[in-house]
């Protein structure tokens, strides 16, 4: 593995617990037609060998950049990652979720090895003002939980806040959308936090207006990364 490559799986690779001892999953049956040579290129842009970028795609349908990335610095431990790649019976084990839709994938974004991601209930209809008050209250309370436990989580809290502390709003369909993400999170074992609204202005008291999640990139991607931006 190179030095450019290693820099960059230091500095964006990283799974909570959840992710390392996750059993691995076999990869969906898809017609694979090589390479989306856009996102090929951008990856080896991104310092990423173009054997290991095919991979990465290959292993994520072509979704998105982002996707194949996360694959890739989820996987710096296969030994064969930069050898040359053919689809078969042979394919890796693991799987990146697809991705319906991609974010932005600036540099700050690639370099940041976790994130928290908050998902708005939009059938609320809340207006600017009041998602920001939740979504805020989402954060704190969020960032609460995690510093209440930091023996488990101070090292990624503290990698998360060195890298800018990446935050991403995403809209959720309604409450029982968030709720699903409640139960995904906690069979992930990831650290997640609900607010449910005082019903003082706008809606109805006991509201479930915003989840909020924390993880390694790739981890909370899985769980968010078909929602649309807000």
């Amino acid at each position: 593995m190179d030095d450019t490559k290693k820099n960059l799986a230091q500095s964006v690779g990283g799974s909570t617990e959840a992710a390392e001892q996750a059993a691995p999953r076999g990869r969906r049956v898809s017609q694979w037609e090589g390479p989306n040579e856009e996102f090929l290129q951008m990856l080896m842009n991104l310092g990423i060998s173009k054997n290991a970028a095919v991979k990465g795609l290959f292993m994520t349908d072509n979704t998105s950049v982002d996707a194949a990335a996360s694959w890739v610095l989820d996987n710096q431990h296969l030994e064969d990652l930069d050898e040359p790649f053919k689809p078969g019976k042979d394919a890796p084990a693991l799987e990146a979720h697809p991705f319906a839709h991609t974010f932005p994938l600036d540099e700050k974004t690639m370099k940041s090895p976790y994130k928290m991601v908050f998902v708005v209930n939009t059938e609320l209809n809340m207006g600017p003002g009041k998602i920001a008050a939740q979504v805020g209250h989402a954060a704190v309370g969020l960032y609460k939980e995690l510093a209440s436990k930091p023996h488990k989580y101070d090292y990624m809290l503290s990698q998360w806040d060195d890298f800018g502390g990446t935050k991403i709003v995403l809209k959720g369909e309604n409450s029982a959308h968030l709720f699903d993400l409640e139960d995904l999170a906690q069979k992930a074992e990831m650290p997640y936090y609900l607010v449910h609204d005082a019903g003082k202005t706008q809606v109805a008291s006991g509201s479930l207006t915003v989840i909020g999640l924390f993880g390694s990139s790739s981890e909370v991607g899985t769980l968010t990364g078909t929602l649309s931006l807000l």
